[in-house]
């Protein structure tokens, strides 16, 4: 995220930059995770009473993961959100506006 400000305005806004090709980067990320999770798992069973299903976790995890890659779905779902705090009337949450790219 960097600041910027806009030359129509003078506004200062915050820009989310995704770096071209991130995608097929993040997604081998996580495979290697998911393989590392598959060999740790049986160690982890074997010698630990404790019982988090840690590929469970890593898969709701990556969702999250791959959703905030999809900026438009960030951008509505931060509109959705602005208009829910007006509509309940909650005050003092700044909840910035959100720009098209051009």
């Amino acid at each position: 995220v960097y600041q910027a400000t806009l030359k129509s305005t003078g506004q200062k806004v915050a820009i989310k930059v995704q770096r071209p090709g991130l995608l097929p980067i993040v997604t081998k990320d996580l495979y290697v995770m998911r393989r590392g999770v598959e060999w740790a798992e049986p160690i982890r069973k074997r010698f630990s009473a404790e019982r988090t299903n840690y590929m469970e976790l890593l898969n709701t995890w990556a969702g999250g993961f791959y959703e905030e890659l999809d900026f438009k779905n960030e951008a509505y779902n931060q509109i959705q959100f602005k208009e829910l705090l007006v509509k309940s009337d909650i005050q003092n949450v700044i909840v910035s506006s959100t720009q098209k790219q051009s």
